[in-house]
């Protein structure tokens, strides 16, 4: 396939990933479709470039896209935001760190990335994250923030570089804090309420 292919695909999966942050932040159930769509094209796209964490990742992305949209239900709001406790999250910090080595080595050993410690470290840590949004955790845009930083300095420095997602993670950071203000004012909002 020609090389604009694979510059379009690069920028347009990179414009519906954006429009699927933006919409989760929102809690907009219908930013999982554009979840799905997106990460198929990610898994072309990072299979063309070798870089297998991301094509791993983005597969996970495909299905947790489905949990996402069955887990949001019909209204945007059927599973309330939450936290864990700082434990839940020192535990996962020393879990991810040690599977992210174990990847990084992995792609290093077999030759499966261009960038294969970055490459398992944001594949590792952007599961985590995944999950923890899914699951309505607020504490997701934090790990947000570090996985979308580690990634703009992967994409960055691939050779050629990868601007279209390097600048969309770059957006994912902003995204994060306006997910981050938003879901905190819900979390607040359910805990003023009434018990009974």
């Amino acid at each position: 396939m020609s090389e604009n292919f694979w510059t379009a695909l690069e920028w347009s999966s990179a414009v519906l990933g954006g429009a699927y942050t933006f919409l989760a932040a929102y809690e907009k159930r219908i930013g999982w479709v554009f979840a799905v769509i997106s990460s198929l094209m990610f898994v072309v796209y990072y299979q063309h470039r070798n870089y297998s964490g991301q094509v791993l990742l983005n597969a996970y992305y495909l299905v947790m896209g489905v949990y996402g949209w069955i887990s949001w239900g019909r209204d945007d709001a059927s599973i309330p935001v939450t936290r864990k406790p700082l434990l839940f999250h020192a535990i996962a910090l020393v879990t991810c760190l040690a599977l992210s080595a174990g990847a990084g080595w992995l792609f290093k050993h077999f030759a499966l990335s261009e960038s294969p410690w970055m490459d398992g470290w944001v594949a590792v840590f952007s599961v985590l994250a995944t999950w923890m949004m899914a699951k309505k955790l607020i504490e997701n845009w934090i790990w947000w923030c570090i996985v979308d930083g580690v990634a703009i300095t992967m994409y960055v420095k691939a050779d050629p570089p990868m601007y279209a997602y390097a600048l969309l993670f770059a957006a994912y950071v902003a995204l994060s804090a306006v997910g981050w203000w938003r879901w905190s004012r819900a979390l607040h909002a359910a805990a003023d309420q009434p018990r009974g």
